[in-house]
Order: structure tokens, then sequence, then C-alpha cells
């Protein structure tokens, strides 16, 4: 299931508008949604575009209407150039009703310091087994069975916190 052109392109301008703004970033690498059809990472784009409209206003960046930034940033986005000198770019968010910009962020990691080899070499033959495992049973790739492993491990070495009196639930 290829991406048809148009949405490969709307992907990678939503990157290089994340790139440049701050974020919210894509929580995968580029080749992860690839894999998708068109239909699927269209709603993904728009849910991600309403996270960056949500943020700009959090950051004080827009007064606007939350909605109405997602929507003009998911039409706008086709146009977005990474090409474009800084101050071009600047000039496309100001016309979305951005009045400033995060400062840029430390660049991502790209695909290749992603890759399951990297992010494997440091686990034992059990944990591999069990990410193969995990791979097979979510019908997931080998860097998003080992992100998930990884999270699980994070999470299962946490100390838990309390809960709060008002949060408990009665019973």
């Amino acid at each position: 299931m290829a991406l048809s052109i148009d949405v490969h392109h709307l992907l990678l301008a939503y990157d290089g508008l994340t790139n440049f703004t701050g974020g919210p970033d894509l929580p995968w690498v580029l080749e992860t949604y690839e894999q998708l059809d068109d239909c699927t990472l269209r709603n993904m784009i728009w849910a991600f575009s309403y996270a960056w409209a949500a943020g700009q206003r959090a950051a004080g960046y827009y007064h606007g209407n939350v909605e109405c930034l997602a929507q003009s940033l998911f039409a706008a986005l086709p146009t977005w150039d990474n090409a474009l000198p800084r101050e071009s770019k600047q000039i496309w968010l100001h016309r979305l009703g951005i009045d400033a910009i995060l400062p840029e962020p430390e660049p991502r990691p790209t695909a290749p310091e992603c890759s399951s080899a990297a992010n494997r070499s440091d686990l034992g033959c059990t944990d591999r087994t069990a990410i193969e495992d995990m791979a097979t049973f979510f019908r997931l790739g080998i860097p998003e069975s080992t992100l998930l492993y990884r999270l699980g491990q994070a999470l299962s070495q946490a100390t838990p916190m309390p809960v709060p009196a008002e949060f408990r639930l009665n019973g």
C-alpha cells in the first residue's frame, strides 16, 4: 500500500513544518508512516495539525480559534517548502496568524540511527526474542516493537506515585 504523491508530500510538509516550529513532532520515523494508506495518514496529519494548533495557542503565539488554525494549517501544508529561507517560513506562518515561532529544536535522529540494529544492540537474546514475538503478535515492525518493549521496561521500573484521595474510586 504505497502513499500517493500528494499524501507523501503532505507528510514531508508536516515533518518540515514541525522541524522548523518545534513540534509536536511525528512520533515515529517517516518510513513508518509510508506503510499506511492515504486516508489513515490524512486523518493522522489532521490530528497532528490540531495538536500543533493547540500548542501554538497554549504558547501564546496564536490568539484565535484552535479549530480554525488547524483547518488553515491542514489546507496550507501542501504549500510548505522546506527549501525556503527562515524569513519566508516565518511569513508563511504569519499568514496563518502565528505571531512568533519557537526556537528551532534540536535535529531529530534520522532513520539509520533509529534502525532496529542500533536500538537492539544492547539487548540480550531473551529481550530480542520478546521483541520479535511482540512484532509478530501485534503485527508491528521491529523498530516499533522495540520502542514499545523499552517503554514497557521503563514503566515497570517507575516508582508509582500515590493517588490523591480526591481521585480515588470509592468502593
